[in-house]
């Protein structure tokens, strides 16, 4: 069964794009992805079909009948319905040209896709044909149709040729279908080539949607099978995963919660989810808001940079919004109760929107949702243009709650969750080691009652997808021998390939230790590292970029949302309330320990110091929190 892009045919496709959807779905091997009407081209080929052994092939879908077609005058067919005259349609074999050759001009901008070397040198290294699908027309109507009497019966695929696709038995089914998919390659199209790799294939997907495409990085040695080196400078696009891409589509339109596990995917999920709502319209209007001004940074240089910049999403931190929106400074936490200030805000966002309607949006997306104050999302469902029907996705993981913030429910705020919510559970981020690790400290420590919130739901992992080293838990006598193990470890990390602006050291904010922090960063780049201390203040978070390098110097809470394919969460013991029992506390340190943990790809290291409270836990514990210590 084949990969399906999106995985069902709308209702306003035509009936013989209906059917053949569902025969490539049912017929075409695994190997196979197919896309309906992918986004690339203005004008959309009705399918395109992908085999990474066989190569590419743009389908076009007739429905037509013979008693349709009366004239064929200048490559177009004059048609008619009941006898009545229609538009004249051109040849779909000619307009699945058009789209292959369009096609063509966008995936020979990607280095990685082209012949290296040789004759065929910045030729596509893989086949790409084209072919039309007529599905009330047979063999035998050839003549009337006055197809092949103007254009022979080459790249066709005629009722009978649907109907033997639908009969094929299990055994012979890949084997029978695939040479079919090869005969509607044109003789052009024919040649040898090594099968596509899955950086190729993922460049070819970003390509067809550039909505879902995460970034671009450097091609990797194996990210083709030619002869020749990859070319220096060649780039692959990482995108959304099928299951990812799934959800940003299937979220539909209105009010729409996810809850999920770090590393689930949420935050690619929404901002490509607003790439999506743009694309189907240009016109519209999208804010993203989050809590974090970190964050707030990563996602706008990542929504508006290459290779998809996205002018009609703003995205802001909720502050920095409810600034723009009053036109005022908002009152400060300092000595304050932090509810008070937080219900002030509130107030004043209400009235600056309630006397400027105009300051509103075709649709609002949120992450963090969590770290917010609840009655913040009456303002953000106001600053909808339309209320009750306007798109709002908001996006959440208790597990990640750091702030103790009063209970309420979606129905207070006016938000329509009911049957529109969804949970994920599979992370895509982080190893199975590191996972296991980080969940299994976090459920050991965790009280139960902490579980309870409806609004808020805390998600447990259903597993990971990669598996990788064990967790570092790195232990030191004092702080000389704690700064030499970082060093020892950044080094171990570049020596295997991995670049500074990858990896991240992460500590808890403590106004009492930017002494040590200080102290550590000076000693680091005396021994020639570049750091680049992303939590220093509040304007150098506003001005993070996950391009700049140096190796990252940020608290766990900036850390939010981020990830890295490296990370060192230094001086574990200033999460040592996690081991009291006073409720509040304990949780905020346990999950900020936990987000901390959470925020590695690859590579994860817990840096203590010998005799400290959570260091010697951790250390008697090590067998089974399943940590590795040196």
């Amino acid at each position: 069964m084949a990969i399906m892009f999106p995985d069902s045919v709308p209702d306003t496709a035509y009936p013989g794009e209906k059917w053949m959807f569902k025969i490539f779905r049912d017929a075409l091997p695994d190997e196979f992805l197919v896309w309906h009407e992918p986004s690339t081209l203005t004008r959309k080929p009705d399918f395109i079909l992908l085999s990474p052994n066989y190569g590419l092939l743009v389908v076009e879908v007739k429905d037509w009948n013979p008693e349709m077609i009366i004239d064929l005058e200048g490559g177009e067919f004059i048609l008619q319905r009941s006898g009545i005259p229609v538009p004249s349609e051109e040849n779909p074999l000619r307009q699945a040209e058009k789209h292959k050759d369009a096609l063509v001009s966008k995936l020979k901008s990607k280095e990685i896709l082209l012949h290296g070397t040789g004759k065929y040198q910045g030729r596509l290294a893989f086949p790409i044909g084209r072919a039309a699908c007529l599905t009330s027309i047979s063999h035998s109507d050839l003549i009337s149709s006055l197809i092949i009497e103007h254009y022979g019966a080459e790249s066709f695929l005629f009722k009978e040729d649907i109907l033997r696709w639908q009969q094929y038995g299990e055994e012979e089914k890949d084997r029978e279908i695939t040479r079919a998919f090869q005969g509607l390659f044109d003789s052009r199209a024919k040649f040898p080539f090594e099968p596509l790799t899955e950086d190729q294939i993922r460049t070819i997907k970003g390509v067809l949607y550039p909505s879902f495409v995460i970034r671009e990085e450097p091609a990797k040695p194996d990210s083709w099978k030619q002869k020749s080196p990859v070319p220096q400078g060649a780039k692959i696009l990482k995108v959304l995963d099928h299951g990812q891409e799934l959800e940003a589509r299937r979220l539909g339109s209105g009010h729409r919660i996810i809850s999920g596990i770090a590393g689930s995917g949420k935050t690619l999920i929404l901002i490509n989810r607003a790439r999506w709502l743009v694309q189907q319209n240009p016109k519209t209007q999208a804010l993203v808001l989050c809590f974090n001004i970190t964050l707030a940074a990563y996602l706008r240089s990542t929504i508006n940079t290459s290779p998809l910049p996205s002018p009609n999403i703003e995205v802001m931190h909720y502050h920095e919004w409810a600034r723009l929106i009053t036109g005022k400074r908002l009152p400060t936490y300092q000595d304050r109760d932090e509810n008070e200030v937080d219900d002030a805000i509130f107030e004043m966002v209400l009235s600056a929107l309630k006397d400027h309607p105009e300051k509103r949006w075709d649709c609002i997306l949120v992450d963090e949702a969590h770290l917010l104050h609840p009655t913040w999302f009456k303002t953000i469902r106001m600053a909808l243009k339309d209320e009750k029907q306007g798109n709002l996705l908001i996006v959440s993981d208790a597990n990640q709650k750091l702030k103790k913030r009063k209970r309420f429910t979606w129905k207070e705020m006016g938000i329509q969750a009911v049957g529109r919510s969804r949970i994920l559970r599979t992370n895509y981020r982080n190893t199975k080691q590191v996972l296991e690790s980080a969940w299994s400290i976090l459920e050991t420590r965790l009280p139960e009652d902490d579980e309870a919130d409806e609004t808020f739901p805390a998600v447990a992992p259903s597993g990971a997808l990669r598996t990788g080293s064990k967790v570092e838990l790195v232990v030191s006598s004092g702080q000389t021998e704690f700064q030499n193990n970082v060093h020892a470890w950044l080094n171990s990390l570049l020596g295997n390939g991995i670049t500074d602006n990858q990896i991240a050291l992460l500590y808890r904010q403590n106004s009492r230790r930017t002494k040590p922090v200080e102290a550590l960063i000076t000693f680091l780049e005396d021994k020639g590292h570049d750091c680049y201390w992303v939590s220093r203040n509040n304007d150098s978070k506003r001005k993070y970029s996950d391009k700049r390098p140096g190796i990252r110097i940020i608290t766990t809470q900036s850390a939010l949302g981020l990830e890295f394919k490296a990370v060192g969460v230094l001086w574990v013991d200033q999460y040592d309330t996690i081991l009291k029992m006073g409720h509040d506390e304990q949780v905020s340190a346990l999950k900020e320990f936990y987000v901390g943990m959470t925020r590695t790809q690859e590579y994860l290291a817990l840096f203590g110091i010998k005799g400290q409270a959570l260091t010697h836990y951790l250390i008697e514990n090590s067998n089974t929190f399943s940590l590795d210590i040196p």
